[in-house]
């Protein structure tokens, strides 16, 4: 094959590939658009007392801010189903875990269910593309930076009354 053509290949093999890095930086992880409904896990450690979040990439809504791990449910799933297998998938956790629904955020179109997850002791989550960091911390040392819709779901009487079981 002559040189000058495999140049031409490798400018456009280069040119399709900036061009696909461009499209994927534009795009953003929405949960729950597809079947309008959305679910999260909040996990908190009995042995220590503390609460589990994760930091959102780039490629998320609200990047770079802090909130549980979750997304969307899917066709056929419950939203405690929806939320096991986001947590699996964002966090690489599939342990046992006690759920209990501490608030649903309801929008047009668009309802977000925010569960504790209680678990006996911390683990390492193994984070995918959607989060750069996770922390284990006492409510009282969450980052000033929650995901906003998240800051209001622990503000909610609901969750209040939940988190306030736990003692915090």
């Amino acid at each position: 094959m002559p040189v000058g053509y495999l140049r031409h290949r490798v400018a456009a093999a280069k040119r399709q590939e900036s061009t696909a890095s461009r499209v994927l930086t534009h795009i953003k992880v929405s949960a729950g658009r597809a079947t309008g409904v959305g679910a999260g896990i909040l996990f908190y450690a009995k042995d220590t007392g503390r609460f589990l979040i994760g930091l959102r990439s780039a490629e998320c809504e609200a990047p770079q801010t802090w909130a549980n791990f979750g997304g969307g449910v899917e066709r056929g799933e419950t939203p405690e189903q929806g939320a096991k297998r986001e947590v699996w998938e964002e966090a690489g956790y599939k342990g046992p875990v006690e759920l209990e629904l501490m608030h649903s955020s309801k929008q047009p179109g668009f309802t977000y269910h925010n569960f504790l997850g209680t678990v006996e002791s911390e683990f390492v989550p193994k984070l995918n593309d959607e989060h750069t960091d996770h922390l284990w911390t006492p409510m009282s040392e969450f980052p000033d930076d929650l995901h906003p819709e998240f800051a209001k779901a622990l503000q909610s009487p609901e969750a209040r009354r939940v988190l306030r079981s736990l003692g915090v």
